[in-house]
């Protein structure tokens, strides 16, 4: 070989063999190692929808990187989305590749747990009756409002009112129900009461009879003080009226009053009593009238006036209503007679009779029916 194509040959020999020469040209020719980094931890607040805990979760799982290796598949154990109301999901991500070991990393998204709901049922409230129902329905509404709670995720408070009480007294039991995203409904109840309305107790005076013979003064007086005798105790507003009309004659008569207490929360109570004075009957000359008798005909309303006189006299015959009024009037002077008289004109009720003869007065009750 000539000399010249010796050196060549040589200098070929020498490149190729420093080229494949791992410990002069490897690490410029090896790739680059496998390096995984996992998301960062995560953590969410509760009470979001589920819906948008799933799309943060899905984007924190896409923020997993790697660098080098060759041929890389990446992998995690992600077996859904921690539930909205609380939770925590570790993620463990896997990297393999054909020139470097299995690289893993863990990290963590949670949700916080929801707050627990606590319910506060209002008081128990008592109110007094005889109050307006406008006043008890605004104090039992703004009852309704001291209800309270905390917690829960999208709470909904509810309840079961269907108004207030009466004023005249009652009771409501009232449940409240709140409902919550992530725990099962809670109850509680209260009641609203109004005491119940005293009850109208309504006292009549007694009947009174008073003396003739005494001033008009006087019996308007007494007539006066028994009217104010008559009294009542309950009731809510309660309002005592009676039908008076004035007092008898002091000549005579009767009056029947009607007293009444209405109340808001019951029906009206009523009672009567009677106010009479005494017919001046005289003593003195009774004997001159022997008989006198009404009779009538329960058919016809028709009757008669029966009177006997021991001694020929001329009478005067009065008809008077329990108030003493004079309705009719006749003069007569047998000594025996029979008036007729006609009862369908007048009303119901008592009616006095009343005979002068000379200076001798009798009076004769009569019930009209």
């Amino acid at each position: 070989m000539k000399a010249k194509n010796k050196a060549a040959f040589v200098i070929a020999l020498v490149v190729a063999s420093l080229f494949f020469n791992p410990f002069i040209f490897g690490r410029s020719l090896k790739h680059a190692d496998l390096i995984l980094n996992c998301p960062a931890n995560q953590t969410e607040a509760a009470c979001q929808t589920q819906s948008s805990i799933d799309a943060k979760f899905s984007n924190w799982l896409s923020t997993v990187s790697f660098t080098g290796g060759c041929n890389v598949n990446l992998s995690n154990n992600n077996s859904g989305a921690p539930p909205a109301c609380g939770g925590v999901v570790v993620v463990t991500y896997t990297a393999t590749s054909t020139c470097d070991p299995t690289v893993t990393c863990s990290a963590v998204f949670s949700v916080t747990a929801a707050p627990p709901v606590v319910l506060v049922c209002p008081m128990s409230q008592v109110e007094a009756s005889c109050q307006t129902q406008v006043a008890i329905d605004t104090l039992f509404a703004i009852w309704l409002r001291t209800v309270s709670f905390s917690g829960g995720c999208n709470a909904a408070l509810s309840n079961d009112n269907n108004g207030a009480p009466s004023f005249c007294g009652g009771i409501k039991t009232v449940w409240f129900t709140l409902t919550s995203d992530c725990e099962p409904p809670k109850t509680c109840n209260a009641t609203f009461s109004v005491t119940d309305a005293p009850p109208v107790i309504l006292n009549c005076p007694m009947d009174r009879e008073e003396a003739a013979g005494q001033t008009q003064s006087a019996i308007d007086a007494k007539f006066s003080a028994w009217l104010a005798s008559a009294n009542f105790s309950g009731g809510c507003n309660p309002i005592f009226s009676n039908n008076n009309s004035g007092a008898p004659p002091n000549t005579g008569g009767s009056t029947d009053v009607s007293f009444e207490v209405k109340s808001s929360c019951e029906s009206p109570k009523t009672c009567t009593a009677n106010f009479t004075v005494k017919f001046p009957n005289d003593l003195e000359d009774v004997g001159i009238i022997q008989a006198v008798r009404i009779a009538t005909n329960p058919v016809t309303d028709f009757g008669y006036i029966l009177f006997k006189i021991n001694q020929p006299a001329v009478a005067h015959i009065e008809l008077l209503n329990a108030s003493g009024q004079i309705i009719w009037k006749s003069i007569w002077s047998n000594s025996t007679d029979k008036i007729p008289i006609d009862f369908r004109t007048y009303a119901t009720g008592i009616y006095y009779l009343k005979i002068t003869v000379g200076n001798s007065v009798r009076y004769y009750r009569w019930m009209h029916i």
